[in-house]
């Protein structure tokens, strides 16, 4: 059977079977091929041996460095016999045919010679040819004595000496050409080899980019020949970084000419062209180099820039002068850009280990320190007071706490006794602006929410005419006014997310038991008006109560009644009957209970959803589970616990019991702290004994106490501490594990007008607590406690615009702010050290 024996000189590396009877055998360099060569002169696709009957012929594919078949460069389509050799590289394949061996006599085989010496004398022939041996043109030239081969045993053998014999000159020209030019090249090379042995200058090549970076190459005195023939060339560039030829660098591509003592460099009208430094050589030009001068060898695929170097100043840095803009500036750019990226890292660093300082930062002992935030003018407000009592002859101006301008400075907002807002920044405690034109209820309080989704809080509030107006917070200006309410107003209007659209909505209940929802739209609300059907006189207050993302309005009622209205499907959606629920818990038959003060919501029971807290004007603090549904959908109430407040006997009064809501024991769930009728303070456990009268946890006895406690954390001691101002001007803050006094002061407040408001209003990270005066002035008791800056942890009456009551400041961990430092480390080590690497590298080609 056929085969092919591979050969590399002397060593038979494989044999390859040729199977088949019309096939083709493809050999290459690429996998996939029958005949896998690893050679760097062979093509991926080198040629096909094809078989037509028992004929094998062998084709080149085009390949860059060609095929030879015994010595003879491969044209076109060839048959080739038993003993051929065909050359591909450094490698030979062997043809052998067992069968056309066999047919062959032994004697004709030996009479053919060897088929280099049949080549040989061909050369010759056409040689003498051209010279001018043949007496003319047109005659045929002289038969050597190898052409007589006329064996009758080797058909194909005749046949191919007549074909030789009848060769035209101009092939046999051409045949010459290719031998000359081999020659040549060998004499050439041989020329080269002999002059850089004698001929070497102290000067260099430094390859300081492209495929044969970190190279160098001794300059001749004489030429110093740069392309991509190996043969032609001293300094051989033939290959990208894939180790593939690169065809776009000529065979000579430029030339180094040692004259007159000095260097200079030419352009042998290569392809791609030569650059000395950024100017182009042209096919004339012949320029005088210097050391530190770069020379770039252009390519399709990668350039090679050399540097020009005398001995010892292996400056291996990256290209100055030649190559792109963004080559020539990459050392800059990496030193500048690993100059960036540090010193952001290092600045973010720097800001995560602040903000984790006050993430661990405990305030041990609690230290508080008086000074004045600021002072309102009140002056026009004198002439329409109204006198209350002989102690109290001005109706109390209101503050709320919002970032109304969106400078991380908490900013201060009054509403005045005369209807006006006055808003005050945070910053530079100057007044930022005052409303004009509109005069407010001066009743009830302000409520700060961003409702233009601008970024910046907004206020709305109730009219002296009773319709609400949303007011921007950043300019004063109206941004839209409701319709006309007949019927009177009762409380501060709530905000929440009623619908699915994503934006804030208003409501407000009246004293008639008519629900005004304004839904959020392009330009204006969409006031929707929802008769309830019972007198209500506590404000409003929302949550999310079935986790669907849109908030619940809870309406407390005369009846003792909550009513549970579904803003996003307009309707009622529960009741909850206080009475019942205490009718079941004592055991009694005639509760009645009348609502006054906003339904508290938040986990009391740990189940991770919202519980329902109630306080009655009777004195009775009840807390209900609402998380169990009916069949039908509806709210099912499940009774916690119960409360006593008054004293049996005590008769009913307008006292409305307010309460705050926040976890005071300690156990992470809410705990309820409650205002007494005889200005009493208790806490209850939010984790009560289900169905029993809860005891209080501790309760203290103090002067009376303006509207509701604030509550927070200030010791850090996971017990939520209380803060209350009493009428007579002394401020504490209550242990909030056994309602013990943590700090207290008794001189500073003169007449205060409102109840505490916490936030960071210094923006410099610590909590402050503010309290308003009937003069205007406005006392900022700082502490040590550290808290994100521009935290606001009770703004409002009622802590936010929720109206919950309830704190909802969370302490911040320090994971993220760890991840941060790690990120951050790693970011300066990657860019430094990276970029010291890189440099390294090349120090390393200067050493080698």
């Amino acid at each position: 059977m056929p085969k092919l024996v591979l050969k590399k000189k002397a060593e038979v590396l494989a044999e390859f079977q040729l199977k088949g009877a019309n096939s083709v055998f493809t050999v290459g360099s690429e996998a996939g091929n029958d005949v896998v060569i690893a050679d760097r002169q062979v093509s991926m696709h080198h040629l096909h041996i094809e078989r037509q009957g028992n004929r094998y012929f062998v084709r080149d594919l085009k390949s860059a460095f060609g095929t030879q078949v015994n010595n003879r460069r491969l044209h076109d389509k060839t048959e080739i016999h038993d003993g051929d050799a065909i050359q591909l590289g450094d490698h030979t394949l062997v043809f052998r045919n067992p069968l056309e061996a066999e047919e062959a006599p032994a004697g004709d085989r030996a009479g053919r010679g060897s088929v280099n010496d049949f080549w040989s004398d061909v050369k010759d022939a056409v040689i003498d040819v051209v010279q001018g041996e043949a007496t003319s043109p047109g005659e045929r030239p002289r038969e050597p004595h190898f052409f007589d081969i006329r064996e009758p045993s080797d058909q194909d053998r005749i046949k191919r000496l007549d074909e030789a014999e009848e060769f035209k000159a101009d092939s046999l020209k051409k045949e010459l050409s290719e031998v000359l030019e081999q020659v040549s090249a060998e004499e050439e090379k041989d020329a080269f080899q002999a002059g850089r042995e004698v001929e070497k200058s102290p000067y260099y090549l430094l390859a300081i980019y492209g495929p044969y970076l970190g190279k160098r190459y001794q300059v001749n005195f004489g030429e110093t020949r740069i392309g991509r023939d190996g043969r032609l060339n001293d300094i051989v560039i033939r290959e990208n970084r894939k180790g593939e030829v690169d065809p776009s660098i000529s065979r000579r591509h430029a030339t180094i000419t040692y004259r007159d003592s000095k260097f200079h460099l030419s352009d042998k009208r290569s392809k791609s062209r030569t650059y000395l430094n950024q100017d182009m050589l042209s096919e004339t030009d012949e320029w005088l180099i210097t050391p530190g001068d770069e020379i770039e060898i252009v390519s399709d695929q990668q350039s090679t820039i050399f540097r020009f170097v005398a001995e010892g100043n292996w400056d291996f840095s990256y290209p100055r002068r030649a190559g792109a803009w963004w080559l020539r500036y990459r050392s800059l750019a990496m030193n500048i850009g690993a100059g960036v990226l540090t010193t952001i890292a290092f600045a973010l660093a720097v800001l995560a280990w602040q903000a984790r300082a006050v993430v661990t930062h405990t305030p041990d002992p609690l230290q508080v320190q008086s000074k004045i935030f600021t002072k309102i003018d009140l002056t026009d407000v004198e002439k329409n007071t109204v006198r209350l009592s002989k102690s109290d002859t001005r109706i109390p101006p209101k503050p709320l706490l919002a970032d109304i301008n969106a400078d991380k400075y908490v900013d201060l907002v009054v509403t005045k006794s005369n209807g006006t807002l006055a808003a005050i920044d945070g910053r530079s405690r100057r007044r930022l602006w005052q409303s004009s034109g509109i005069v407010l209820d001066h009743s009830f309080p302000a409520t700060a929410a961003d409702l233009n989704d601008d970024g910046n809080d907004d206020l709305v509030a109730l009219t002296a005419d009773a319709h609400l107006v949303a007011i921007d917070g950043l300019h004063g200006a109206e941004i839209w006014t409701s319709p006309f309410f007949e019927s009177k107003i009762i409380g501060p209007p709530v905000v929440g997310r009623f619908d699915r659209n994503d934006s804030p909505d208003v409501a407000v209940i009246s004293a008639d038991g008519k629900l005004e929802i304004g839904y959020s739209r392009i330009f204006k609300p969409e006031w929707v008006e929802v008769k309830m059907g019972l007198v209500s006189q506590a404000p409003l207050s929302t949550a999310d109560l079935n986790n669907d993302g849109c908030d619940e309005i809870l309406i407390g009622t005369d009846r003792g009644l909550v009513l549970i209205f579904d803003g996003a499907e307009r309707r009622l959606a529960g009741t909850v009957d206080v009475n019942l629920s205490l009718n079941k818990l004592k055991g009694s038959y005639n509760e009645d209970n009348q609502i006054r003060y906003p339904v508290g919501v938040a986990d009391l029971n740990g189940d991770q959803r919202p519980d329902l807290v109630v306080a009655s004007m009777q004195g009775n603090l009840v807390t209900i589970d609402i998380s169990e549904r009916t069949p039908e959908g509806k709210i099912k109430a499940r009774e916690l616990w119960w409360s006593a407040l008054a004293p049996a006997g005590m008769p009913v009064t307008e006292f409305n019991y307010p309460f705050s809501l926040g976890d005071v024991d300690g156990d992470g769930r809410s705990d309820v702290v409650v205002v007494g009728a005889d200005s009493s303070l208790q806490a209850f456990s939010g984790a009560g004994r289900e169905g029993q009268q809860q005891r209080s946890l501790w309760r203290v006895s103090s002067g009376s106490i303006l509207h509701l406690p604030a509550l927070f954390d200030f010791n850090k001691d996971r017990h939520t501490d209380v803060v209350i101002v009493e009428l007579l001007g002394i401020i504490k803050i209550l242990d909030g594990r056994n309602g013990g006094i943590l700090w207290e002061e008794h001189k500073a407040l003169k007449h205060p007008a409102d109840m505490p408001l916490l936030a960071d209003a210094g923006a410099n990270n610590t909590m402050d607590i503010l309290v308003l005066n009937y003069d205007g002035t406005v006392n900022d008791f700082r502490s040590n406690r550290r808290v994100a800056a521009g935290t606001i942890v009770w703004g409002q009456r009622y802590a936010d615009a929720t109206n919950r009551a309830a704190v909802t400041y969370v302490e911040r961990t320090t994971g993220a702010y760890d991840a941060t430092l790690i990120f951050s480390a790693g970011v300066i080590l990657l860019a430094n050290l990276g970029n010291f690497l890189l440099r390294q590298r090349r120090r390393k080609f200067a050493k080698s």
